[in-house]
This record gives C-alpha cells, structure tokens and sequence, in this order.
C-alpha cells in the first residue's frame, strides 16, 4: 500500500515509487490519497493501473490515537 497526497509533484513521484517497486518485483496493491477533495479527479501519469483504495479528506487536524482513528473510519463509512 502506497499513501500519497493529490498534489502534481507527489503524484508524480508516487508513479515513480510503484514502477520503482514493480521492476524489483514489488507489487503495489493499494493506493491511498490523502488530504483529497472526493470532487477531484485524481489520475496518476502515466497510470500504474492502480485505483485509489481510500480517499481521504482533509480534516482539520491529523488523527492520533484509537479515538482519532475511530473517527476518521466514521467519516471514511459515511463516505461509502
């Protein structure tokens, strides 16, 4: 699993990171973006053919701790 945020730049070295990783035999199974806007298209160039796995909206501060977490896999469920 791979997570990365939907900026120009880390897309482009997510690319790079999953081909990096194929060539050594490595696969890459999931992709999670972070801090994404669920109305934004979001495409990897050229396309590794991984779908995202989550999309993760930006929240108004990082999620530390089982609570935090519990919270987050709220929103993700109300996301569905």
């Amino acid at each position: 699993m791979v997570v990365t945020l939907p900026a120009a730049i880390c897309l482009t070295e997510t690319r790079r990171l999953i081909e990096g990783l194929a060539e050594r035999g490595i696969p890459v199974n999931a992709l999670v973006l972070n801090r994404a806007e669920q109305t934004s298209p979001v495409k990897l160039d050229p396309d590794p053919g991984i779908k995202p796995a989550a999309v993760l909206p930006d929240l108004p501060k990082e999620p530390r701790g089982a609570d935090a977490l519990m919270e987050l896999g709220r929103i993700l469920e109300g996301l569905a």
